[in-house]
């Protein structure tokens, strides 16, 4: 096997000792420059992708033997390959010789497209992790969730069992596709499918995760049933898994519902700054929804931590659930930008307090001003810079002269350079 050009492969095989997998090596050599070698035919496949196969073939060779060697390079099962020379679709025991004399391509390489059909043997291409490329694999999942009807129980379980193999692909778009697939698959908790992925929570690592992933598709419309399947999961040890419960809990937090906001509020202490990302941004669903004041609350428990990393945290989450105008949210809020000892929980908290303050009101400009004028990092000076800016488009004179003022006294370039970028939004002459 040669690759000369990007996109192109080319290999010589002899059709009639290719018979089984472990003979293909065998018969493999580097084709010649001559590709016109007399007795042999040159064969370029083109895909729907737009990579070509170049392959040269015995003269009396048949169409399916030109699908087996396409098997071997591109791992796309024959039953899954459809030939088309010009109009005409190949048929198996066509010879290829015939084509190009159809063609007229007998001095010529014969241009053949494949295309690939997902009315193969399913069971061998998912089954099997050499027997088919990732891109084909996912769309057999998305048909059998298509085609599959869940009323359909004598086609639903070998389905579903297919798909719940899926779930424990190594390779993480088959697992989301897998999971999408059981989830269509479901016609409620009393389903194959729900009881397959439920299964599947006990095994660990990804295929767990891929598991909450399913679950979480099938109860988005039951917020608390979601709650008690998938809440116990947020006790393993698998970030992969903690991150996909804290995405499927998104409904049922914007339902209000109180265990879910309470156990993602929780997962704003986890080691894993993947994790409390997860958690924050599925605890933004609570913004002006019913759970919206539990949410604030129980995230202001979580600012006074010792791990600084822990309290940036709970202000990112504080500044997605907070309601605007908020006494105690902003109080903790300016208590972190005052005293945290972190300069990313102060900067955060800027950020936080743009969200949910009144940025009229006289006390939070000045308490921005300040930092803006005392703070002893760039980085903070600068977020009081951004934040000012949003003051000013209010008409607030204070923070346009606060920003003159940076501007030309500042000691670090990149205080000053955040000043003049929001001068210049402003439309203020900085000369």
């Amino acid at each position: 096997l040669t690759q000369p050009s990007q996109g192109r492969s080319t290999v010589e095989l002899s059709m009639d000792s290719l018979t089984t997998a472990g003979e293909h090596t065998d018969v493999l050599e580097c084709a010649s420059d001559d590709v016109h070698e007399p007795g042999s035919i040159f064969v370029e496949v083109h895909s729907m992708s737009g990579d070509t196969v170049s392959i040269r073939v015995a003269v009396t060779s048949l169409v399916k033997d030109l699908k087996s060697s396409i098997a071997l390079l591109r791992g796309i099962p024959t039953d899954c390959q459809e030939l088309v020379a010009g109009t005409m679709v190949m048929r198996d025991q066509e010879l290829l010789a015939a084509h190009c004399d159809e063609l007229g391509t007998q001095q010529l390489p014969l241009s053949v497209s494949l295309v690939i059909s997902l009315d193969g043997p399913r069971e061998l291409m998912l089954r099997n992790p050499t027997a088919c490329n990732l891109g084909l694999k996912v769309a057999l999942l998305e048909k059998l969730a298509l085609t599959a009807s869940p009323s359909n129980q004598n086609i639903l379980g070998p389905i579903v069992d297919l798909v719940t193999e899926s779930l424990r692909d190594p390779q993480d778009c088959v697992r989301e596709a897998a999971a999408t697939a059981l989830a269509q698959l479901s016609d409620g908790p009393d389903s194959k499918a729900f009881a397959a992925a439920h299964a599947c929570l006990s095994e660990g690592g990804l295929v767990q995760a891929a598991a909450v992933s399913a679950l979480g598709r099938m109860l988005k419309e039951e917020p608390r049933r979601a709650c008690v399947v998938l809440c116990p999961s947020l006790d393993v040890p698998c970030e992969h898994t903690k991150c996909a419960v804290a995405e499927a809990l998104r409904p049922a937090v914007a339902a209000g519902e109180r265990r879910a906001i309470l156990a993602l509020c929780a997962c704003l202490h986890d080691t894993s700054v993947s994790v409390r990302k997860a958690a924050g941004e599925a605890l933004s669903e609570a913004a002006n929804a019913q759970g919206c004041e539990l949410a604030e609350l129980a995230v202001l428990a979580r600012l006074s931590h010792p791990n600084p990393s822990c309290r940036r945290s709970a202000v990112d989450a504080l500044g997605s659930v907070v309601r605007r105008g908020s006494g105690p949210a902003l109080a903790g809020l300016l208590e972190r930008l005052a005293k945290d000892d972190c300069p990313a929980v102060r900067s955060a908290a800027l950020r936080a307090i743009t969200f949910a303050a009144d940025l009229g009101d006289p006390k939070i400009v000045a308490a921005i001003v300040r930092v803006l004028e005392c703070d002893k990092e760039a980085s903070v000076r600068g977020s009081a810079a951004d934040a000012l800016g949003q003051v000013a488009e209010m008409g607030q004179r204070v923070a346009t002269d606060a920003l003159l003022y940076r501007l030309k006294k500042d000691s670090e370039l990149f205080v000053r350079v955040r000043a003049k970028m929001m001068l210049l939004r402003l439309g203020v002459d900085t000369h």
